[in-house]
């Protein structure tokens, strides 16, 4: 992967106060960001590619995921062409557990929900929902905490992923934030996948996908409506 700097976590300055001079600089300088993303949408355009035999995934709650099922089977397949890797998944943003618990019936390895559950997409009624949801999966472990405070307990535990799903905040300095700091602590082989790609809603999540895939270091396996999946290069 180029050097191209690591992104200030958004959390870090959501934690000072409303009105702190580095707060409010950061949050106009987001919101300007997701305008001029917004205002560049079109540009933004990635190349559609689909696995040509997905895995097709059990049935699920679709009322409780925003995740379709063609998305789901694709996720499910880049899914399993790492499984040899070994390495522990990350799932950033877990909302009401679908996709936590669709994962981890097709590993068995470690599944790391990041989610802190602080009305970010999820609040506690989420929570309640998604702790019943994955109660019977032994290789879920939870991790209530934020992207960034998940992102520095697995470098200090010097872990290798092998499979990362960004499905957290959905706005450019965020997915940049995920995609950039999880890139670098993927495997080689291993692989990265972004929810909510081509959404006019959500202009600075395609963009930052969109940079993501400029960066060299990663190459694009997977783009189908609302869902890209990268692998990072090397062995």
């Amino acid at each position: 992967m180029q050097n191209v700097g690591i992104p200030s976590d958004p959390f870090k300055y959501k934690s000072l106060s409303k009105w702190h001079p580095q707060r409010v600089a950061f949050t106009i300088a987001a919101r300007f960001q997701e305008r001029s993303a917004r205002d560049n949408f079109s540009n933004y355009t990635l190349p559609l590619i689909s696995f040509e035999e997905p895995v097709t995934p059990p049935v699920f709650d679709s009322s409780d995921t925003s995740v379709t099922p063609v998305q789901m089977s694709q996720l499910l397949t880049a899914l399993q062409q790492t499984e040899s890797l070994g390495g522990p998944l990350v799932e950033i943003g877990s909302y009401r557990g679908i996709t936590t618990t669709q994962l981890a019936a097709k590993t068995k390895r470690q599944v790391i929900a990041v989610d802190p559950y602080i009305g970010y997409g999820a609040g506690e009624t989420d929570y309640a929902i998604f702790q019943k949801r994955v109660a019977a999966f032994a290789n879920i472990e939870h991790w209530r905490m934020t992207s960034g405070q998940g992102m520095r307990k697995i470098r200090e535990n010097g872990a290798k992923l092998s499979f990362v799903f960004v499905d957290a905040v959905h706005d450019y300095v965020n997915t940049l934030f995920d995609g950039r700091t999880y890139g670098e602590l993927l495997a080689p082989q291993g692989s990265i996948a972004f929810h909510d790609t081509d959404d006019p809603a959500f202009p600075g999540t395609r963009r930052a996908v969109w940079e993501f895939s400029q960066m060299g270091g990663f190459e694009i396996i997977c783009h189908v409506q609302g869902l890209c999946v990268f692998q990072k290069r090397g062995r």
